[in-house]
């Protein structure tokens, strides 16, 4: 029976990974609404947040900023996303709002 359910576990796992999917623990919500309250951002969207292995999460998202603060919104959000929420894998698309004018 232990090995039965270690499998069905480590097959979980794989479907899982194979899915892409976001992990059940993630709060993604409040993850976007974090990236949204950095100073210099206007709006996030076109979030994505997967798993690229058991214990690897990666994530993508367009942050839309106001001129200037491209740096400090990149640090910032690789900070939050490194530290709190353990994605270790980011695209983030910067777009300065000039850039949409």
């Amino acid at each position: 029976a232990m090995v039965a359910w270690s499998t069905f576990k480590v097959f979980g796992d794989l479907v899982a990974v194979l899915m892409e999917r976001t992990p059940v623990e993630m709060n993604t919500t409040e993850l976007f609404n974090e990236l949204a309250r950095i100073k210099g951002v206007i709006d996030v969207h076109c979030c994505h947040v997967w798993m690229i292995a058991p214990e690897k999460i990666a994530m993508s998202a367009h942050i839309h900023i106001e001129d200037g603060f491209h740096e400090d919104v990149l640090h910032a959000s690789q900070i939050v996303l490194k530290h709190k929420y353990g994605i270790v894998h980011s695209t983030l698309q910067i777009s300065e709002d000039e850039d949409t004018a």
